[in-house]
């Protein structure tokens, strides 16, 4: 559950803090790759729609782009960088729950506490640019902590 509690900040401290072949890096890995794929299955536009905090975030950053993309040219001077970063701007706002509650127009069953945590999960993991940073930086510093640990050192 690092993704849903620590900022991206927190998290690249934490593994600068623990290392790479920490318990705690292997573990935002694998949190980070499930998280990429079921945001990749939802964005998709799968046809199942459940009320999910995930599902209900999901449309909620579909509603924001299409909006955003009727309000500012879209085309190659700058709109695919601007939007992108609108999106992670307005999705940081204190109020984004209830901006979230208003559109869905129900509330669904979510705490805000629920509603909290997805969010910051879809921002590390789909949003924030250094969210890639990090899975990427994670992910090419595997092979080492593997050698480490095959040429008898721990691996945790």
């Amino acid at each position: 559950m690092y993704l849903e509690t620590y900022s991206m900040e927190e998290l690249m401290e934490l593994i600068e803090e623990k290392g790479y072949c920490s318990v705690e890096a292997v573990e935002i890995l694998k949190e980070m790759e499930q998280a990429k794929k079921e945001y990749d299955f939802l964005l998709r536009d799968c046809e199942e729609k459940a009320w999910k905090t995930d599902q209900v975030v999901v449309d909620y950053y579909r509603h924001l782009l299409e909006e955003l993309r009727k309000a500012l040219p879209y085309d190659a001077m700058g709109g695919q960088n601007t939007i992108p970063i609108l999106v992670l701007q307005e999705f940081r706002k204190p109020d984004i729950v209830e901006k979230i509650r208003d559109f869905i127009g129900c509330q669904a069953g979510f705490s805000d506490h629920d509603l909290l945590q997805e969010i910051q999960k879809f921002m590390t993991v789909h949003l924030d640019p250094q969210g890639i940073i990090l899975y990427m930086d994670v992910l090419g510093n595997q092979p080492v902590a593997r050698n480490a640990y095959k040429q008898g050192g721990q691996m945790w």
